[in-house]
């Protein structure tokens, strides 16, 4: 039998009892290993700057004080490094924002046991996974599927990846707020993805750059 050894994680979690609980979870998955275990970000990044080998996987609750940054500065020095969001809010905005700065997934606190293994699996083997409703499910090739759309749904496209509102995404296409949201409503039944969410992460897939 060929030994295979656990896929380390590390944690940064400041909330004490689902800090462990967390531990207690993940450590029951005989695939994965608890390395780190901190209630701050950055010390989290010191440890991991510290070993002579990173984890393959971090998991930061955003709602952490330098959340955005430890991940900006992680996903800069170690690109290799999957990083887990938790959120206890399912905020579109602050999704993108994670998505940008090369977050490779997202689950809400509070999620099952199961479905925190199926992230950190699929991470492990991927680049993304989100949950359900922001899935992209692409069966079409980039070309057939970028050609079908019109200047407009590409501006749309490109502004999704922004950190703006649809309001401020209809200004700057000057049309008005019903237009734009019918032009979203469009392009995720042509891309036939669930979200603006998963809008981004065909886009970033497919190369399109932010407006």
């Amino acid at each position: 039998m060929i030994n295979t050894k656990p896929i380390t994680v590390a944690i940064a979690d400041d909330n004490f009892i689902f800090r462990q609980g967390l531990n207690k979870t993940i450590s029951s998955f005989e695939e994965f290993s608890i390395v780190i275990n901190e209630e701050d970000c950055e010390v989290m990044f010191s440890l991991i700057e510290a070993s002579p080998v990173p984890p393959a996987i971090c998991i930061i609750d955003m709602a952490m004080p330098d959340g955005y940054k430890i991940l900006k500065q992680m996903k800069e020095k170690y690109p290799s490094i999957k990083v887990l969001i938790l959120s206890m809010l399912n905020n579109e905005l602050s999704i993108i924002r994670t998505i940008k700065i090369g977050a490779n997934g997202f689950l809400l606190k509070g999620s099952s046991s199961a479905d925190l293994r199926e992230a950190l699996t699929a991470i492990s083997k991927s680049e993304y996974h989100y949950p359900e409703k922001v899935q992209m499910h692409q069966t079409d090739s980039r070309d057939n599927l970028l050609v079908r759309l019109s200047y407009t749904e590409l501006e749309m496209l490109s502004l999704s990846c922004t950190e703006m509102n649809m309001r401020q995404i209809a200004e700057q296409m000057n049309l008005s707020l019903s237009a734009a949201e019918k032009c979203k409503e469009d392009l995720l039944r042509k891309l036939n993805v669930k979200s603006r969410i998963g809008l981004v992460l065909f886009a970033m897939n497919m190369g399109v750059q932010p407006s």
